[in-house]
């Protein structure tokens, strides 16, 4: 007897990311143009900046928005190839956050950190440049970065001891492009892996071409849940680290034009099914 199955039940399905609206101004409040390459662009579902309790009693008002996800779920990423208008990629960089009881208890939001007293308070009446003025008490919200270990050569026995040292190190991921080349079809034109992401009539410019939206737009990476939200960051790599975030077309400048292109108002019009895909599932 066979059955109909209209999603797989081991997995979400894909919740899309992507920076909030006028992250590629040309200038003014909120713009990233001119700021550093290290400041990672956010991308959250529908473009929300805030957490959803940003500015409430107990909650910083400038709180980033997570996604939130099952503690110890498989996560699967759909990353978008990326790249600069000179051809060099960017870095995802991702983050972890655990919310508390107090959360739970009020909001109904999935917990792992086991307290709802307050944790230090904010004491910025007086803040430096660029942060808020955001004076009160908090609940506690840790946050940490995703990490890869590197297991060290044995050291010697004599005369250092014998330990072995794992280092633990911050875990980007470069998505690469790989190969626009399309495959022939019987009559002569090229076939399609993919359609309706992205307008091929955009902007045909280099590096990218109009094979662009028809090949594989993204790379998949696969990961474990190891909080109750994920935070996904997206920096420019550090081969042009002197240069700011500039997402002006490339002449002369413009090193980041594909990124409003693709996430912002570069293309002329927006793109909302395009941006980070996230799918949850059972653990491996």
């Amino acid at each position: 007897m066979s059955e109909v199955v209209m999603a797989d039940a081991q997995f979400t399905n894909a919740r899309i990311l992507r920076p909030y609206s006028g992250f590629d101004a040309p200038s003014g409040t909120g713009s990233y143009n001119g700021k550093p390459p290290t400041t990672p662009i956010m991308f959250s579902e529908g473009g929300r900046a805030l957490d959803q309790l940003a500015g409430t009693s107990g909650y910083a008002s400038t709180l980033l928005s997570g996604l939130a996800v099952p503690f110890g779920a498989r996560v699967q990423l759909w990353l978008p190839v990326i790249t600069t208008t000179s051809g060099s990629p960017y870095e995802w960089s991702f983050y972890w956050r655990m919310r508390n009881v107090f959360d739970f208890r009020q909001h109904g939001i999935p917990f792992h950190y086991p307290k709802q007293v307050e944790g230090a308070p904010a004491t910025l009446n007086a803040p430096p440049a660029g942060f808020a003025v955001d004076d009160g008490p908090r609940v506690i919200i840790p946050a940490a970065n995703h990490v890869v270990v590197y297991n060290q050569g044995e050291p010697p026995d004599f005369p250092s001891p014998s330990v072995g040292v794992n280092k633990a190190k911050q875990e980007r991921v470069a998505a690469f492009p790989g190969s626009f080349a399309l495959p022939l079809l019987p009559n002569g034109k090229f076939g399609t892996f993919q359609q309706g992401v992205f307008d091929p009539g955009a902007f045909p410019l280099p590096p990218l071409s109009t094979a662009f939206a028809y090949a594989p737009m993204f790379d998949v990476f696969d990961m474990q849940a190891t909080g109750d939200e994920l935070l996904v960051g997206l920096t420019r790599q550090d081969t042009m680290p002197s240069t700011p975030w500039n997402f002006a077309p490339p002449l002369p400048t413009g090193a980041d034009f594909l990124v409003s292109v693709l996430f912002g108002t570069g293309s002329g019009k927006g793109i909302p099914d395009l941006g980070v895909y996230v799918m949850l599932g059972s653990a491996p």
